[in-house]
């Protein structure tokens, strides 16, 4: 099982001083679901240009409160539930400034680490033997290329499998 998380923008309109909020602090989403930043945060107040009010902003990680695809969520507003009933719970809210991702509930397939080292070693064996080979047939007639002498070198190697790939 896997959380949801994603990036938020949290903003105070509230007051010019800073709003701090303590580790596990809830954000809901208007269907509902709770997310929750894993560390204390402190927003800075809102500074005013003018008659204007420039709402001190933080940018955090949210992580859902519960695992599962249903928390994997488009971009939304969130408010802070503890301050419901007081004046903050309209002035002091957050904003996603990315989905939230990543929930997921089940079974899942996974590669043995010590079968993606074989493979990996194996596929570099034989792309080593094809290159070596490909070296010999645009070599000039009668040059002799001592195998020994040849360094092969992996620039990349993607580790990562697609989803839905076999």
């Amino acid at each position: 099982q896997e959380k949801a998380h994603g990036s938020i923008v949290i903003f105070n309109k509230a007051t010019e001083a800073p709003q701090a909020l303590v580790a596990n602090t809830r954000f809901m989403a208007p269907d509902g679901k709770i997310y929750r930043i894993p560390e204390a945060v402190t927003v800075p107040g809102y500074k005013k240009d003018g008659t204007k009010i420039l709402p001190g902003s933080k940018e955090v990680i949210v992580v859902a409160d519960k695992a599962g695809a249903e928390y994997n969520i488009g971009l939304v507003d969130f408010t802070i539930p503890g301050f419901q009933g007081s004046p903050k719970y309209k002035t002091i809210i957050a904003r996603s400034k990315t989905e939230m991702a990543g929930g997921f509930s089940g079974e899942r397939p996974v590669v043995n680490p010590d079968d993606v080292e074989k493979a990996t070693l194996k596929l570099r064996a034989e792309s080593e033997e094809k290159a070596y080979s490909l070296l010999q047939a645009k070599a000039d007639p009668g040059s002799i290329i001592v195998k020994s002498t040849v360094q092969f070198v992996v620039t990349d190697i993607k580790t990562d499998i697609p989803q839905g790939s076999t």
